[in-house]
């Protein structure tokens, strides 16, 4: 079989590299990245041992010129640019995709008009399959209004039925599209309602460590031996309600912890720039920015470590991988209860004061 798979994220990468060494390796096994971070020259050629073939739309994160033209131009010259390469040439028999947006829903028509058999899956793309920070988007019935309506009309009269999106319904949960014959994620019993008329397919502990394991074998953060460990992940702190509050918090966390022995790691957010000071409070190490979240979780696995965080994908990830998790979600955003309930059916704990 030929596979084709479509990603965005360190976190797409690591779960589609992990599904497609564990179910399919023996196919052939093209990748597209439309990167929104920056590749290093070392991932790249990790994806590119691991894949038959690699495709970069681009390896780094532009934001660009918002505006409708602006747009629809920048859509245009990247479909093109897939469909007239070697990708865009061959007939695949599955097509994975971890954010159903407007590229993708491009590649979905083009692929379907070379082979009409093919089948389409959704990889999670995090937190977006379960809740969302947005109080608002939580809703059943939230519409991201009209300027989706308009560019799903100028882009039927463009592409045609090339152009399978469904936004114009008002969609906007990544997984949702009616295209999608099923959808890979790490919570299945958790995911929204929205999702839950699609067969979902459980990606396991051995998926995510072989994952990592396979595009960061050369990195490494040499941890001291400790009978335990706490380790915080840390949200961009200009992101918090209150960051002195969670300063507080923290502190508090780093001082139990050091009583009982076990050794701190804090890992900001790779653009923060407004770190907290918590050298006075015992054993600290913070973990480099280089080392992704994902891979310092599969160093630990088996270690006896309590993760805290607020609702980031890392604490979904530690969960998923067995270590007592905590969020810090019920004292940070106390009034999103569809998201602090759906962290509790994942079993993170979700305390309200500390």
């Amino acid at each position: 079989m030929k596979n084709l798979f479509v990603l965005h994220t360190q976190y797409n990468l690591i779960l589609g590299t992990g599904i497609m060494l564990n179910r399919y390796k023996e196919d052939q096994n093209v990748l597209v990245v439309y990167a929104e971070f920056t590749l290093s020259k070392e991932l790249k050629i990790q994806l590119e041992q691991t894949f038959s073939q690699v495709f970069y739309v681009r390896d780094r994160f532009d934001n660009g010129k918002n505006d409708f033209l602006n747009i629809e131009r920048d859509l245009y010259k990247k479909y093109t640019l897939i469909k007239k390469s070697v990708v865009g040439n061959h007939a695949y028999d599955n097509v994975f995709i971890s954010q159903d947006r407007p590229l993708e829903s491009l590649i979905v028509g083009h692929c379907k008009k070379q082979n009409r058999q093919c089948k389409f899956w959704h990889i999670e793309d995090g937190c977006d399959s379960y809740f969302s920070i947005n109080l608002v988007k939580n809703n059943l019935d939230y519409n991201p209004g009209w300027h989706t309506k308009r560019s799903w009309l100028f882009r039927k009269l463009l592409y045609g039925s090339t152009y399978c999106s469904d936004e114009r319904s008002g969609l906007y949960i990544y997984g949702q599209s009616k295209y999608f014959d099923g959808i890979y994620v790490i919570h299945p019993h958790a995911v929204r309602p929205q999702l839950k008329n699609k067969p979902t397919i459980e990606i396991n502990q051995e998926e995510i460590i072989d994952g990592v394991n396979t595009l960061y074998s050369d990195i490494h953060f040499d941890l001291e031996e400790s009978s335990k460990y706490t380790l915080f992940f840390f949200d961009l702190v200009e992101r918090y309600k209150n960051p002195e509050a969670i300063k507080t918090v923290v502190t508090d966390i780093v001082s139990n912890a050091s009583k009982e022995d076990s050794m701190v790691l804090l890992k900001y957010h790779p653009r923060e720039t407004n770190k907290f000071n918590f050298n006075s409070c015992g054993n600290v190490i913070e973990i480099p920015h280089v080392i992704p979240a994902e891979k310092l979780l599969c160093d630990l696995f088996g270690k006896e470590v309590t993760v805290y965080g607020n609702a980031t994908t890392a604490i979904l990830v530690a969960r998923k991988l067995n270590f007592k998790t905590i969020s810090v979600a019920g004292f940070e955003c106390s009034n999103n209860f569809y998201m602090i309930n759906k962290l509790k059916e994942m079993g993170i704990l979700v305390p309200s004061r500390f």
